[in-house]
C-alpha cells in the first residue's frame, strides 16, 4: 500500500473497491462499476452503508466484525459508487479488516434479514465463488461464478 503524507491507497484484488484513507478516521471507498452480488444486485455505495450499519444488529454472531467497527460513526453514500466510512477516532486496523471475511460485503437483501435467517439461509457475496452444496462435517461445493458477476483481480 503506497503512503503519501496522510493519504494511503490500497488496491484490493477480490473485494470490489479501491480505498483511500485520510487521517485514519475517514475511509473513502471507490467501488468498481459492474460488480454484483451473487443474487445479481449491484455492489454500490448504499450496499456498503447497509452492510456496516447492519453489523451491530448481528449481536454475538458478529463479535469480530463489531470489534473492527469500534468508534464507527456511520457511512455516507457520496454517489452511486463512492462510500465514505467515518469513525469518531482514527482506526488503523480498519483497512486490513476490510479484507477479512468478518467485514465481507453481502447483498442488501441479506443485511435486512434477521441474524437467524442469515445463518440458516446463507448470504449472497460478491466474490468469485458461490456455495452450491454443503453437508456438515462432510463436504462443501464452491463453483466459480462467471467473470461478469464478481470483481476481477486488480493487476
Amino acid at each position: 500500500m503506497p503512503v503519501h503524507g496522510t493519504k494511503a491507497v490500497m488496491r484490493a484484488s477480490l473485494f470490489p473497491v479501491r480505498v483511500a484513507t485520510f487521517a485514519l478516521a475517514r475511509f473513502i471507498f471507490r467501488l468498481r462499476s459492474g460488480a454484483t452480488f451473487s443474487d445479481g444486485t449491484s455492489v454500490d455505495a448504499e450496499a456498503v452503508k447497509k452492510n456496516f450499519d447492519a453489523i451491530p444488529k448481528l449481536g454475538g454472531l458478529a463479535i469480530l466484525a463489531q470489534g473492527y467497527l469500534t468508534d464507527y460513526r456511520g457511512t455516507e453514500a457520496v454517489d452511486r459508487l463512492t462510500a465514505k466510512v467515518i469513525f469518531d477516532r482514527p482506526d488503523a486496523e480498519f483497512l486490513q479488516a476490510t479484507s477479512t471475511a468478518a467485514l465481507g460485503l453481502v447483498s442488501p437483501a441479506d443485511t435486512a434479514s434477521t441474524p437467524e435467517r442469515r445463518c440458516a439461509d446463507g448470504v449472497h457475496g460478491s466474490g468469485p465463488f458461490t456455495v452450491s452444496g454443503y453437508r456438515q462435517n462432510q463436504s462443501l461445493t464452491l463453483p466459480r461464478t462467471y467473470r461478469g458477476r464478481c470483481s476481477r483481480p486488480t493487476p
